[in-house]
């Protein structure tokens, strides 16, 4: 966790980026032809900006996300759409300005692993992960 809090924090002030995100369900589906020799591509669905602080023990870490500001995975986004001609979309109907992380987590259940059914053997999880480190949430869990 500690490289992780370096690492965004110089590209945060040095580059004037913010790369550390916390994924918010993800998607795996199997590949055919030349490109299914290895694993099956797996991408993070919805992109939550996150920020680790460090608590006054050794090894103390805290996630603070800020919900309201998700995107959506552009690049997987680009990729389903190019390659097989599906298009997600949040819905005019669900807010933006989500409070929890709960709400997330019933955006990608209810919105958008039902789109990607068009996506043979397509498997979507509800996990969050910073890094390679994932909790699954469920509904019960009001914030992260």
């Amino acid at each position: 966790m500690r490289l992780i809090r370096a690492k965004a924090k110089e590209n945060r002030e040095e580059r004037s980026i913010e790369t550390l995100y916390l994924a918010v369900g993800d998607v795996t589906w199997p590949e055919s032809g030349a490109q299914g020799v290895g694993r099956p591509p797996r991408a993070p669905l919805v992109l939550v900006p996150a920020e680790v602080t460090q608590g006054p023990r050794r090894g103390d870490f805290k996630v603070i996300i800020t919900p309201e500001d998700w995107v959506l995975n552009k690049t997987l986004t680009y990729r389903l759409q190019k390659e097989f001609g599906i298009r997600i979309s949040t819905g005019e109907d669900v807010s933006t300005d989500s409070e929890t992380s709960t709400d997330l987590v019933l955006l990608v259940r209810n919105v958008i692993a039902p789109q990607l059914s068009a996506l043979p053997g397509a498997v979507v999880s509800e996990l969050v992960m910073v890094d390679r480190k994932s909790t699954r949430l469920n509904s019960s869990h009001a914030n992260i």
